[in-house]
C-alpha cells in the first residue's frame, strides 16, 4: 500500500469515528463525597398553658393588651390589640389575635391566645420567651398577658482546647445580655457541622436572672481521619462497567480544622496492572480518575473550597483506532452565608468562584501516534443554595450560573474548540444556568416521598465537560450513564421511601458484637424521566424509567445499594423493557 492510500484511509477513518468518539458523552466523575452537615434545630419546649375549661367567664373577648416584665398591669387596659410589648410586631400580632376578639372570653380561650403570642416570636426567630397571665380584673373584656423575653446569659463552649473553644465563642452571634436570636444561632452551629469531623450542639440553660439563659455549646470531635473502598457499576461501555474506588479524608491539624478529602476511580484494569493509576501516554487504562477536595474554613460562617481532578480514558471505536482522553479541572469556589453581607437575612449561602479545566486528546492508529489536540476552559461561577423546612418535610434548592468570556487561558478560544470537537464547538462565549431542588415530605406510617429536579438550560452547544447525562444512577435510573448526554435538559426523580428498619436487631446470637445490630435497609419505588436537546444536532432525548431499590447500611462501616430500573423508552444501547441493575457497595474504616 503507498504512503499516499495509507494517509487517504487514516484521514478517512478519522473521519467516521470522530463524531462519534469527539464529544458526545458527558465527562463522568467520580469525586468524593461531601460529607453532609449535620442539620441543627433548637428544640425549645413549648409552655404548656394547659387550661382547657371553656366555661365562659361571664364576657367576650374586647382586647389584648401586651406588657413586658417591668410593666404594671393596667388598671384599664384599651380594647383592641396593643400594649407596650406589641411593639414587638404590631402587624403580626393583629393579624393572629384578631380573630379571637368578640369570642366569650375562658380560661381555654386565654391559653389560645398565650399560645397564639408564642408563635408570633417563636416565628420570626425569638422563640426564647415566657407568657403568663398577671392577676388582673378582666370585667371590662381585656385579657392583659405578661411577654418576658429572655436575654442571653452566660455562653461556653465545650469540648475543645481553650483557644479553639474562644475561637468558636468569637463565631457565633450571641452576647451576654444580648437577644437571642434562634435563627443567627442556628446558621452558626450549622456551619460548624459541615466539618465532618465535628459535632456541635447547643443546649440553653437557667441563667442567674430569672429572664437570662445560659448557653452551653458541646463539641463533639470524632476520628480525624477516615479509609473507605469500594465498587460499582456506574460506568459506560466504551470504558467498561466496573468502578473501583479507594479514598479517604482527613482533618489537617492547622488553625480553623481544614479538611481534605481524595478518591482514585480506576475500571477494572486496575487487577492486571495496578501502575495505571498513573496514566502513561499510549497505554491508558480503560478509565482512571483521581479527584480531591481541599475545605478551609476562613471567617465566620465563611469557606473555601478547592477540588482539583483527573479524568484520564481510553477509547477504541474500532481494531485500528484508539482515542486518549485527558481531562484536568480546578474549580475555587469561596463560599458566604447571605447574612454576612445582609444582616437579619438567613436566606442560605452565596458562593462565586472560577473554574479553570483543559481537555486533552491523543488519536492512535494501529497503535501508532498521529494526532493530538487540546483545548482549555475558563468560567466564572455565581450561586446561591439554601434549604427550608416545614411541619411536613424539608426543601434544598442550589442555583448556579457559569459564565465563559473567552480567553484568559490560551486554550479557551473558539478557534481551540472548532479544530478540537470537529467543528461541533464553534463558540466558547457562553452561559448556563444550572439548578438542584430536592424535597422530602413525611408521609403517614413512616412513609416518604423524596422528589429531586435538576436540570441545566444553555442557548448553545456546551464544550464536553459542561454537558449533563440524562441516565444513570443519579439521573434518570433504569438507562446507563452513556445511553444520552446532551447541552440542556431537566431530570425529575421520585421516591416513594418505605418504612426503615433493622434487618439484624434481635436475629444475631447474644454473644456477637452489639455493632452489628446497628443497621438500616431503607427500600423504595422510583419513577424517573428526563428530556434534553443537543444543540449541535438540534435531536431531542427523552427518557423515563420505573423500579425499585434499597439502601442498606451497617453503622458508620459498611453501605450496599441496589438499583433495578426498567427503562420505558429506547435510548443509545439501552430498548424500551430493558431491566438495569446497579449496585455500589462501600467500607469505611
Amino acid at each position: 500500500m503507498t504512503t499516499h492510500t495509507i494517509t487517504a484511509a487514516l484521514v478517512a477513518g478519522l473521519a467516521l469515528v470522530s463524531e462519534g468518539s469527539f464529544a458526545q458523552q458527558a465527562l463522568e466523575r467520580n469525586l468524593p463525597a461531601a460529607e453532609p452537615g449535620e442539620p441543627v434545630s433548637l428544640d425549645v419546649a413549648p409552655q404548656d398553658f394547659g387550661a382547657t375549661d371553656r366555661s365562659p367567664l361571664g364576657v367576650d373577648l374586647a382586647g389584648v393588651y401586651l406588657i413586658g416584665q417591668s410593666d404594671n398591669v393596667a388598671g384599664r387596659a384599651p380594647t383592641g390589640i396593643g400594649g407596650p410589648a406589641a411593639a414587638f410586631d404590631q402587624a403580626a400580632l393583629d393579624a393572629v389575635l384578631s380573630e379571637y376578639l368578640g369570642k366569650p372570653l375562658s380560661l381555654a380561650l386565654a391559653g389560645e391566645i398565650q399560645a397564639a403570642i408564642a408563635r408570633v416570636y417563636k416565628d420570626a426567630g425569638y422563640p426564647f420567651v415566657s407568657v403568663t397571665l398577671p392577676p388582673q380584673e378582666i370585667t371590662g373584656g381585656v385579657l392583659q398577658v405578661r411577654v418576658i423575653e429572655f436575654k442571653s446569659g452566660n455562653v461556653t463552649v465545650q469540648g475543645l482546647d481553650e483557644r479553639d473553644a474562644e475561637e468558636i465563642r468569637a463565631r457565633l452571634r450571641i452576647n451576654p445580655g444580648g437577644r437571642i436570636d434562634a435563627r443567627a444561632l442556628e446558621e452558626d452551629l450549622g456551619w460548624l457541622n459541615r466539618s465532618p469531623y465535628r459535632r456541635a450542639s447547643g443546649v440553653f440553660r437557667p441563667g442567674e436572672d430569672a429572664a437570662l439563659s445560659d448557653l452551653e455549646v458541646t463539641i463533639d470531635e470524632g476520628r480525624p481521619w477516615q479509609v473507605f473502598a469500594g465498587w460499582s457499576n456506574s460506568g459506560s461501555q466504551d470504558t467498561g462497567r466496573d468502578r473501583y474506588f479507594l479514598g479517604g479524608n482527613a482533618r489537617l491539624p492547622f488553625p480553623g480544622g481544614p479538611w481534605l478529602s481524595y478518591q482514585m476511580t480506576a475500571s477494572d484494569d486496575i487487577w492486571s496492572d495496578p501502575g495505571i493509576v498513573i496514566p502513561r501516554e499510549g497505554d491508558y487504562p480503560s478509565y482512571v480518575s483521581h479527584a480531591g477536595r481541599l475545605t478551609i474554613s476562613t471567617w465566620a460562617r465563611q469557606s473555601l473550597e478547592i477540588a482539583p481532578a483527573l479524568v484520564a480514558s481510553r477509547e477504541t471505536p474500532n481494531r485500528f483506532f484508539d482515542f486518549e482522553n485527558t481531562t484536568y479541572e480546578l474549580p475555587i469556589i469561596y463560599r458566604s452565608a447571605v447574612s454576612n453581607l445582609l444582616p437579619g437575612r438567613y436566606w442560605g449561602d452565596i458562593y462565586t468562584g472560577v473554574e479553570l479545566k483543559r481537555l486533552e486528546r491523543t488519536t492512535f492508529f494501529n497503535g501508532v501516534a498521529v494526532a493530538d489536540g487540546a483545548a482549555d476552559l475558563f468560567q466564572m461561577v455565581l450561586g446561591w443554595s439554601n434549604s427550608f423546612d416545614d411541619r411536613l418535610g424539608r426543601t434544598a434548592v442550589d442555583v448556579r450560573v457559569k459564565a465563559n468570556p473567552g480567553g484568559v487561558l490560551q486554550g479557551n478560544a473558539a478557534t481551540t474548540w472548532q479544530t478540537f470537537t470537529n467543528g461541533r464547538v464553534q463558540s466558547v462565549d457562553y452561559a448556563y444556568l444550572a439548578a438542584d431542588i430536592s424535597r422530602t415530605t413525611s408521609l403517614p406510617n413512616r412513609f416518604f416521598w423524596v422528589s429531586a429536579l435538576s436540570g441545566t438550560l444553555a442557548g448553545q452547544v456546551l464544550p464536553d465537560t459542561e454537558r449533563i447525562s440524562l441516565g444513570g444512577r443519579y439521573a434518570v435510573r433504569g438507562y446507563n450513564y452513556d445511553d444520552a448526554s446532551v447541552d440542556s435538559g431537566v431530570i425529575w426523580r421520585n421516591e416513594l421511601r418505605l418504612p426503615s428498619f433493622s434487618p439484624l436487631a434481635g436475629n444475631l446470637p447474644e454473644s456477637w458484637p452489639q455493632s452489628l445490630t446497628n443497621d438500616s435497609l431503607s427500600a423504595y419505588l422510583f419513577a424517573d424521566i428526563g428530556f434534553g436537546i443537543d444543540h449541535a444536532t438540534d435531536d431531542n432525548a427523552t427518557l423515563s424509567g420505573v423500579g425499585a431499590g434499597f439502601d442498606y447500611a451497617l453503622g458508620d462501616n459498611l453501605t450496599a445499594n441496589l438499583i433495578a430500573g426498567v427503562a420505558l423508552q429506547d435510548a443509545g444501547e439501552t430498548e424500551a423493557g430493558d431491566l438495569n441493575l446497579q449496585a455500589s457497595i462501600t467500607a469505611r474504616f
